[in-house]
């Protein structure tokens, strides 16, 4: 009975573990299942964090790209695209000081749709810029037509202060049509150049006539030194010599030709033409350079072309694009100094007929030598001021008066020699034939003129001259018979002489005043030795 209650406590026991045993196969079961299920799901969230891993890399890769050429894009919009304002003040506003910022910019918006044809945005917005090109380049052809108006309708116009001030300010609007507009830009230039030319030859042409009336005034014929006319000689003051001096006096205006008792030598009226002509045209030049120059200011600047840029402990180096790129832009140079030497001419071509007018007379030796100096006093401060144009006109206003200063000098000379070789013994320094003491006083003038020239090729001259005036003021003195006499007069001559060239015009420190001084001064402590020597 024991042994059975304790099987039938075992059985309950055993069916109890075995209850437990089942449920554990169940819950085994279910947590398979689970493990199974979370095996698959686990998978898939795997394939799906690689899927996101390689979209996570291709969108990296893709902004890395948008990012390369947002920069590009970025600059490609901000040159092609034409804000409202800009198209605002180009349509509805007339030219003035707004367009000065507005045109420029719209000319980078034209450039950068020139090289972007290939874009299709560029494409669709070319037909809106060539709508305002248009409209710009009418307006800016208007506007220019009406700036040089004035210059056209009144001689009387300051026409510097107009370039200046007005023209130059404005020259940004000018390139533009140079460079987008070149039909109209031509036609700006054809009538700027029509303009100035009648203003110019309008103004020279009066002035020129103003002149020639003061120069019938002054009547003033050629002669020999060795003419006994005392009066013309008289008459000519060797202050005049201060005319072939660019400070020298001031120059003669228009009006002051109504005085009808106002007179002035020829050297005078030369030398006021030529500053007048040397002021005008180098003004027009330098304009003209400035304002039809094709290129913006510092367009081309590099280092390797600046004459002022010096890097201390660098050394220069020139790569052969640089060099090429130099020959370039010299062939370049060299075709728009022509550019602007021929609108030069073609305005003051007719002035420079009016000012040769003026000399259809040669004349006299020493008014000539006065020209001739200032001529290339002038010569040299235009090849300053760089005007090309004038600078040759005024080469050939040397080439013509050298050849005819020199035969005329060689022809006094001559006349003076043979004076000196014919000189009689009639009459100590007297008589109404034969050698005067006029005559060596005559002949001082042209000899002290040129014995403060700087130009070699009038050494010769200056020379030959002096050798004939001393052997004129001996020819003179031997005249006289007694020695000491003699000697005193070549001592009083050769001491006027020496005083004239210590007082006469231009600095005595110069070397060939100096020169000449000593050659005098030897000449005349020679006489004065000898005139001691015949009083012992």
């Amino acid at each position: 009975m024991n042994q059975y209650h304790a099987t039938t406590s075992n059985a309950r026991d055993f069916v109890e573990l075995h209850e437990q045993v089942e449920m554990s196969l169940s819950l085994l079961d279910s947590l398979d299942s689970f493990l199974s299920t979370f095996q698959h799901d686990l998978s898939a969230v795997s394939g799906q964090i690689s899927s996101l891993q390689e979209k996570s890399r291709d969108i990296e890769n893709r902004l890395k790209s948008r990012r390369k050429i947002e920069r590009p894009l970025s600059d490609l919009i901000s040159q092609i695209s034409i804000s409202p304002s800009l198209a605002e003040v180009i349509l509805d506003t007339q030219v003035g000081e707004p367009w000065l910022t507005v045109i420029p910019e719209f000319a980078i918006r034209l450039d950068a749709l020139k090289t972007r044809q290939r874009v299709r945005a560029v494409r669709a917005l070319s037909e809106v810029a060539e709508g305002l090109r248009i409209v710009a380049a009418t307006k800016l052809r208007a506007f220019f037509l009406t700036l040089f108006q004035p210059i056209r309708s009144n001689v009387s116009t300051n026409i510097q202060v107009l370039q200046s001030s007005i023209f130059l300010k404005f020259r940004p609007l000018y390139l533009f049509l140079q460079r987008h507009v070149t039909p109209i830009a031509l036609e700006i230039q054809y009538t700027y150049i029509t303009s100035a030319r009648v203003f110019y030859e309008t103004g020279f042409r009066r002035y020129i006539r103003s002149l020639s009336w003061l120069k019938s005034r002054t009547s003033e014929r050629a002669e020999y030194i060795t003419a006994l006319d005392n009066t013309l000689e008289q008459s000519f003051d060797l202050k005049r010599l201060d005319y072939s001096r660019l400070d020298g006096p001031s120059v003669t205006l228009a009006h002051m030709v109504d005085d009808k008792n106002y007179k002035e030598p020829i050297e005078a009226l030369f030398r006021s033409m030529l500053l007048v002509l040397m002021d005008n045209g180098s003004a027009e030049y330098a304009f003209i350079s400035r304002f039809f120059d094709p290129n913006t200011p510092n367009a081309n600047h590099s280092p390797i072309f600046d004459r002022d840029h010096n890097t201390e402990g660098a050394p220069t180096i020139i790569y052969p694009d640089a060099l090429q790129q130099a020959k370039e832009n010299e062939t370049t140079s060299k075709e728009q100094l022509a550019v602007f030497e021929k609108i030069w001419k073609q305005i003051f071509d007719p002035v420079l007929d009016y000012c040769q007018s003026l000399l259809d007379n040669i004349p006299p030796v020493i008014p000539l030598l006065i020209i001739t100096r200032l001529a290339e006093c002038v010569l040299g401060e235009v090849q300053k001021r760089d005007c090309p144009p004038l600078e040759t006109f005024l080469l050939g206003l040397r080439l013509k008066f050298w050849p005819i200063f020199q035969k005329i000098m060689n022809n006094q000379i001559e006349s003076l020699k043979r004076m000196a070789d014919n000189a009689g013994t009639a009459g100590f320094l007297s008589g109404k034939t034969g050698v005067k003491d006029e005559t060596i006083h005559k002949a001082r003038k042209p000899y002290l003129c040129e014995s403060r020239r700087t130009v070699n090729h009038f050494l010769n001259s200056l020379m030959r001259l002096r050798t004939e005036i001393n052997r004129l003021i001996v020819s003179q003195s031997s005249k006289v018979k007694d020695p000491g006499q003699a000697a005193a007069y070549q001592s009083n001559m050769f001491e006027i002489l020496l005083q004239s060239l210590s007082n006469g015009p231009g600095p005595s420190i110069h070397s060939k005043a100096q020169t000449e001084m000593a050659f005098w001064r030897e000449r005349e402590e020679e006489a004065r030795r000898r005139v001691v020597s015949t009083r012992r």
